[in-house]
């Protein structure tokens, strides 16, 4: 399974293939193994690419109950990009899981770019 999903990630990595937004369901509901997988791969994608998948997500989520990316926006809180991490808390915004509230809080807390410093 965890292979198909690094297929699936390499894909999502190659700039030369343009995104295609009904393939972004392979990342819904994650396995731990897979979120590793998914973590470990994650970071080697271009950051624009990064931004594109997210903003998808999000859009994707927004339009399909069915669909759950909490576990891919919760890893991507801790991404290097802000816009990538903006995009995460704008999905998990959506979700009612409550395991998303001390990730959220932790970046308001921590993070410069969300903090509020007077």
């Amino acid at each position: 399974m965890s292979s198909s999903l690094d297929d699936y990630l390499a894909e999502l990595s190659d700039l030369s293939k343009p995104l295609a937004i009904s393939k972004l369901a392979n990342l819904s509901e994650l396995t731990p193994e897979e979120i590793d997988s998914f973590d470990g791969k994650w970071p080697d994608i271009d950051v624009e690419r990064r931004r594109q998948i997210t903003g998808q997500l999000v859009e994707l989520v927004e339009d399909n109950v069915e669909l759950e990316f909490d576990a891919i926006f919760r890893s991507c809180l801790a991404d290097s990009d802000v816009v990538v991490r903006a995009r995460a808390v704008e999905g998990l915004g959506l979700t009612e899981e409550r395991s998303a509230i001390d990730p959220l809080v932790d970046l308001l807390l921590k993070d410069e770019d969300f903090s509020q410093k007077n």
